[in-house]
């Protein structure tokens, strides 16, 4: 976690008392707030809980996160989702502060109104297999954002724990949001139901999808064909890619040559799709897929390992074994990799491989598409997937 020194100065409130330092203060929290870079590397922020937990089963976190129902049972048990608001103590401007706080909104206001105040607040939904005190509104819990195109993604984010111990801001010395959870006392969580306002993203239980196709296009029907691109150096990847060091570059660049890729620019646009634009070997996303390509918990046992041992090694020596990963027989189903949806479907789904326009199972459909986003082949996924590539993707779409 960054500490505050590492995201600059942070000026003390007690020593602004008279007008002019007041503006100083009041400009510098402005810009501080502004910052694209405001909170550095900080990834792990204190929650306050403002709605009830949501148990969610396999088909509940398929429904919000997308992914395949047939997933075993025992990586989901324990999942549940609730709405919260970032209340760190160090930050001094949250990223929930342009939100009122309901648990300051006027205790007249009825449900409705609060409820829907809730539902603009980010939705923390917890790692596979949480195993824990359920939260309850009012606690503080620890959580994991994510990065989105420009800042962090404030749609959706992993709660990880409680906060143990006493915090700074424990609902004890805060009654507004003991008022918030009086509020709702009548309110019966029901399986299967919604936190707030819960919208369905894509991607089968992985990042929602990057670049390629603009937000709300349809990608359905969608026809490419492939085009040639100049192999990219470690240098560019790295400078497309800022978080994917220039060793992972030119670890990149080795592995897409042993595969046959054409262009390594493609191998790190997808990367940069599966690792939620983090290039890092522990990403864990909410149904247990681990690292750079999401190894599942089949693909861990065909390669002879485990989630846990890929999540402990470097990016460079996880990169080993997704080159493995790709060699495997069933997963590459003879692909040559010289056509970019190749690659994507050799991790999402190796037996479309090569039918770019058939039609995907109807619970595959469901599942990965949102809005006028359809992503039903597997030409419509990698053109989704590639929304937030940095890259040439290699096809010619219309």
């Amino acid at each position: 976690m960054a500490s505050s020194s590492r995201r600059g100065p942070i000026l003390d409130r007690n020593n602004h008392t008279t007008p002019s330092g007041g503006r100083q203060l009041d400009a510098h929290t402005i810009s501080s707030g502004l910052e694209f870079d405001g909170y550095r590397d900080k990834l792990r922020f204190t929650v306050a809980v403002l709605s009830k937990p949501i148990p969610m089963s396999t088909k509940d976190t398929v429904a919000v996160l997308g992914g395949d129902d047939t997933i075993d049972q025992g990586e989901t048990q324990g999942q549940i989702a609730f709405k919260g608001r970032i209340q760190d103590a160090d930050v001094l401007y949250g990223m929930h502060d342009p939100l009122p706080n309901p648990g300051t909104l006027d205790w007249g206001a009825d449900q409705q109104t609060t409820a829907k105040l809730i539902s603009l607040h980010t939705t923390f939904i917890s790692q596979g297999g949480y195993v824990g005190k359920r939260p309850e509104v009012g606690d503080y819990v620890t959580v994991t954002m994510n990065y989105g195109d420009f800042s962090y993604n404030l749609q959706y984010a992993y709660f990880d724990s409680m906060v143990a111990g006493t915090s700074p801001m424990d609902k004890s010395k805060s009654p507004k949001f003991e008022k918030l959870r009086t509020k709702f006392n009548n309110f019966k969580a029901q399986r299967g139901g919604t936190v707030g306002k819960l919208t369905v993203p894509a991607a089968s239980g992985k990042s929602p999808p990057g670049t390629g196709a603009p937000a709300g296009t349809s990608t359905s029907g969608v026809t490419c064909r492939v085009v040639s691109t100049t192999p990219k150096t470690a240098t560019q990847i790295h400078a497309a890619y800022p978080l994917c060091s220039l060793a992972l570059a030119e670890k990149i660049v080795e592995v897409a040559g042993n595969l046959g890729i054409p262009d390594p620019g493609w191998l790190a646009n997808l990367i940069n799709f599966e690792s939620g634009e983090s290039f890092k070997a522990s990403t864990t996303n909410s149904l247990g897929y681990v690292g750079l390509i999401q190894f599942g918990k089949g693909a861990a046992t065909d390669l002879g390992t485990t989630r846990e041992n890929l999540k402990a090694l470097s990016e460079v020596q996880q990169m080993d074994w997704a080159e493995k990963y790709f060699q495997l027989p069933h997963k590459r189903q003879g692909a040559s990799y010289k056509d970019p949806r190749e690659i994507y479907m050799a991790v999402f789904y190796p037996s479309y491989m090569g039918d770019w326009g058939k039609r995907f199972p109807e619970k595959v459909v469901k599942a990965n598409s949102y809005g006028k986003n359809i992503i039903d082949t597997p030409t419509a996924y990698t053109v989704m997937a590639n929304r937030k590539a940095k890259l040439e993707t290699g096809l010619s779409c219309t």
